[in-house]
């Protein structure tokens, strides 16, 4: 990865490592863009400070954003998921406005593809408003690095998002 294409390092140059770009281990990168007027992920990706001038870094904790946090805002989120246990998983996403998951089964974004995606809003909790919000089904190995984005676009009133999963030690939650 190098900062001069991807705009989401800290680093100059090509990191040696996918988390020196993604966030330290532990922690999920957030990236924000304000006063982008509209509720879908184009108006995003359209706007010139896109993908280099993020108004505001963030380390979350949890694969979820702020609930209520603003109106006109984009973000991207990346993480490098370290598979726990070799099975089946199924991703799932909510959010408020448009919300997309990208999701490689190696830890480089080159290799992501949309698996999951939200056309308009969900509620927090609302896991089955759209067909497209639940990914299939992948068989990871354990130990093996993934990556995961969210792209996410807040036009005006309520805003969320969050990706939840199905895992082979978490079987019956519905992925949330």
């Amino acid at each position: 990865m190098n900062d001069v294409q991807d705009g989401i390092c800290n680093c100059i140059g090509t990191p040696s490592n996918a988390d020196a770009c993604v966030g330290e281990r532990g922690t999920i990168k957030a990236l924000y863009w304000d006063d982008i007027t509209g509720n879908k992920i184009y108006n995003l990706q359209s706007s010139p400070n896109y993908p280099l001038k993020p108004n505001r870094i963030e380390s979350l904790d949890k694969f979820q954003g702020p609930i209520i946090h603003a109106n006109n805002f984009g973000s991207r989120v990346r993480a490098i998921l370290i598979v726990p246990v070799t099975g089946a998983y199924t991703f799932n996403i909510t959010g408020d406005d448009e919300t997309w998951l990208y999701f490689s089964p190696t830890p480089s974004f080159e290799n992501a593809t949309v698996i999951a995606q939200i056309s308009n809003w969900t509620n927090e909790t609302e896991h089955d408003k759209y067909v497209g919000q639940t990914s299939n089904t992948f068989q990871l190995q354990a130990g093996q690095l993934c990556y995961l984005e969210i792209n996410h676009k807040e036009g005006t009133g309520g805003d969320h998002f969050a990706v939840h999963w199905k895992t082979p030690f978490l079987p019956t939650t519905n992925g949330k």
